[in-house]
């Protein structure tokens, strides 16, 4: 994949990152470096660095300076993923979009956002995020302290990219269910 985009072997890789995630960011450039048989440099910003390259990559007018820049997103719709967290990484004018547009997701993205149908919505949306998963135009990774632990008394189905405890129900053995009474 490298050679088919023209990456010249001599070229490393430069991944960016903000200060909070640099171990993570050094596991992954050791991971790509050992996969790819590939340099990596790591780039870590301070909180000021970061908000200035976020503001770079908003405006789209200046060139950047790494190749990957490793993010922390948190933001979260009950609904429809792919409103605010795709929009916001693929999107013709997304915040944290580096790449060009691509026609193919605005045209779903587009149909998406003109759906009334919840149904038909829901379907979009598995569409939309498997467009972005099948084209690796992000990488989406979980981060364990943000995790909620989930027993056999709790009823939660999360979608593929982002954790909706909007959907979640609990059974009548939940200790959230429990009274004094019955112990």
């Amino acid at each position: 994949m490298f050679a088919e985009a023209g990456w010249q072997k001599d070229r490393r890789l430069k991944l960016a990152t903000a200060n909070e995630r640099e171990n993570l960011a050094r596991m992954i450039a050791s991971d790509i470096s050992n996969a790819l048989k590939i340099g990596v440099d790591v780039i870590v910003f301070s909180d000021a660095e970061k908000l200035e390259e976020l503001r770079k990559l908003a405006e789209k007018k200046t060139a950047l300076d790494w190749d990957i820049f490793i993010y922390n997103w948190s933001g979260q719709t009950t609904d429809a993923p792919p409103l605010e967290l795709h929009y916001h990484f693929v999107g013709a004018n997304g915040a944290l979009r580096a790449g060009k547009p691509i026609a193919e997701f605005e045209k779903m993205y587009d149909e998406f956002t003109e759906q009334t149908n919840i149904l038909m919505q829901a379907k979009m949306a598995y569409d939309l995020d498997k467009f972005v998963y099948d084209e690796a135009l992000a990488l989406f990774m979980c981060s364990p302290q943000a995790l909620y632990a989930v027993n056999k008394s709790v009823d939660f189905t999360p979608y593929a990219i982002t954790f909706e405890l909007a959907d979640c129900s609990v059974n009548s053995k939940h200790w959230s269910r429990q009274t004094k009474d019955s112990d």
